[in-house]
């Protein structure tokens, strides 16, 4: 067993045994929304505030309102706000890389929209009136690795049912011609997936066929069908939402063959579907579901068959690699310590954490160990003005790529006691251009998390 390890296994022999799993948690907010069904929901992540777009009130009549959830309360947009005209069963979902809220299509007071609007915090602006043809029941998802929102399907004039794909790069419309595509329907849903990238497609309904409950992924060229071993029941009005945290895509509610009657949520992990036999939302469709990132859970409000009510699904053991402490710069500055992608300390996952901006081909140490309650100055060793974070570190060396990054890794075993075991990491690396020869990363504190 090496020194890792041993470590590691130290750390867990002071914790008590925890228990966790992400669960469902009704909350009690002191203004919300009236009840209503098919609204646009989507988190804004640039404000830290879940943003619920019109619908329709229960039953019928379309709400020309704006909503915004803090993670306590609800609040209304002003009035003054010129928002967009009202609808149902249209799609939005947040640009990451321009910071806006991208609105699309739904049915109208006068009928099917193919508007594209965008919400900036502030002020809505229209942004396009052409590009997909007017529809709703469409699906929308931003892919953050391409900087695209990709949109698909949906049911326009003369119930005409599409399975076209088109794309927004926030300034035009761009129809994709893939060699494979799903079949045309409308009431699917898309998201990104964090595990294997591309956007994510489950589900949907087309006239006279039953819900479906295929898996497909868009990567950007062509969508490919995926043959996962466990399946969710087919359906259509459902919603799906990207826990970038948990790293998994979750599907709740939505009306399966004998109408909305699924309680359970179930999470795609990569591979295949996995059922939350959890204490759920009652059975709904045509909810609203975002993720909201700054709090690390996903987001649920109104629906079929329901009151106005919100509920947030998350773990109370978060997994975490946050920050502790400044580094000291090298030849070309501060060694930046990061985690790799969307990867986070999990039981059961492997972990990797990344060093980047030091010099091509250098070796690098990655010291890990327990927390140490006050800084350890490095200035005996030389390194004036340096800090140490961990105690009785472990370094493992590992060889900057000519990139100038280094990975390490940790494989975390699939046990609940380590759930909330913390450890504190930063990196040495040797540059013999900085001033004292050896520079230092910023330092992190890890914290393992139950899923």
């Amino acid at each position: 067993m090496n020194h890792r390890r041993l470590t590691f296994l130290a750390a867990v022999s002071c914790t008590p045994w925890l228990a966790a799993q992400a669960h469902w948690t009704r909350l009690y907010p002191s203004n919300s929304p009236a009840a209503r069904l098919e609204a646009a929901m989507a988190f804004d992540a640039t404000r830290g505030v879940t943003s619920l777009f019109s619908g329709s009130l229960l039953p019928g009549g379309l709400l020309s309102e704006h909503w915004l959830f803090d993670g306590t309360t609800w609040q209304q947009v002003p009035s003054s706000v010129v928002l967009p005209p009202p609808r149902t069963l249209g799609a939005m979902c947040f640009d990451a890389g321009r910071d806006v809220l991208v609105l699309f299509g739904g049915n109208g007071p006068n009928g099917q929209l193919q508007d594209t609007w965008e919400w900036n915090g502030t002020t809505w602006s229209p942004r396009s009136t052409t590009g997909p043809s007017p529809r709703y029941g469409v699906a929308l998802a931003y892919d953050p690795q391409r900087a695209q929102t990709v949109l698909f399907g949906g049911i326009g004039s003369g119930s005409t049912v599409y399975g076209d794909t088109w794309e927004w790069n926030g300034s035009q419309w761009s129809q994709r011609s893939p060699q494979h595509a799903p079949s045309p329907r409308q009431s699917t849903a898309l998201a990104f997936d964090p595990q294997r990238g591309g956007i994510l497609l489950f589900g949907g309904a087309a006239s006279g066929l039953p819900p479906m409950d295929d898996t497909w992924r868009w990567d950007g060229s062509d969508w490919q069908q995926l043959q996962p071993a466990n399946l969710p029941y087919g359906r259509s009005y459902h919603r799906m939402v990207t826990d970038t945290r948990r790293g998994r895509v979750l599907v709740l509610g939505g009306n399966t063959a004998g109408g909305a009657n699924d309680p359970f949520a179930w999470e795609w992990d990569g591979d295949t579907w996995h059922v939350q036999l959890l204490s759920s939302p009652s059975p709904r469709a045509g909810h609203a579901l975002a993720y909201d990132e700054l709090r690390r859970g996903v987001v649920l409000f109104g629906g079929s068959n329901t009151t106005n009510d919100t509920w947030r699904f998350a773990t109370d053991l978060p997994a975490d690699y946050a920050p502790l402490g400044q580094g000291c710069g090298g030849s070309l500055g501060e060694p930046v310590l990061d985690n790799l992608g969307y990867s986070w300390p999990w039981t059961g996952d492997t972990f990797t954490a990344r060093v980047s901006a030091v010099p091509p081909g250098t070796a690098t140490f990655f010291a890990t160990g327990l927390p140490s309650p006050q800084p350890i100055p490095l200035d005996p060793y030389g390194l004036i003005g340096c800090q140490l974070h961990a105690q009785a570190p472990v370094a493992e060396l590992r060889i900057a790529t000519g990139a100038g990054v280094a990975t390490w890794s940790l494989a975390i075993p699939n046990a609940a006691a380590l759930g909330g075991v913390q450890l504190a990491q930063q990196v040495f690396v040797l540059d013999p251009l900085s001033p004292h020869g050896v520079s230092l990363s910023n330092a992190r504190r890890l914290e393992v998390g139950v899923r």
